[in-house]
């Protein structure tokens, strides 16, 4: 059985191009979740400094 190329190169072409999407959506989350979590320890570092810890 003969293989098109020109369709396997079309289907090789769409599935990499949806492989590269989802790295893209998972390397957003991967900042916007990264930037939060530091954002958040930098803001509590900032109130710890002038008030003190919790319970003090």
């Amino acid at each position: 059985m003969k293989t098109n190329s020109r369709t396997f190169a079309v289907k090789a072409t769409a599935h990499l191009t949806e492989s590269w999407e989802v790295v893209q959506a998972s390397f957003k989350r991967f900042c916007l979740t990264a930037g939060v979590a530091t954002l958040t320890r930098m803001m509590e570092e900032d109130a710890t400094a002038p008030c003190g810890g919790s319970y003090r």
